[in-house]
């Protein structure tokens, strides 16, 4: 029964998130674009120093 209590929080949890995500990315609808292009481009520089680093 606790096993399924968990999972039920979790699922309401996950919902939250996922609802409160689409208001803040239909509020924010003109720059999402630019939001996820900065964001691709952090992860891309990290991955790239990680590489770097890895190859010294």
């Amino acid at each position: 029964m606790k096993s399924a209590n968990i999972f039920i929080s979790g699922l309401l949890v996950f919902l939250s998130l996922g609802f409160s995500y689409e208001s803040i990315r239909l509020y924010f609808d003109q720059s999402d674009k630019e939001i996820t292009d900065y964001i691709k481009s952090q992860v891309i520089k990290k991955l790239g120093k990680s590489l770097i680093n890895e190859n010294k």
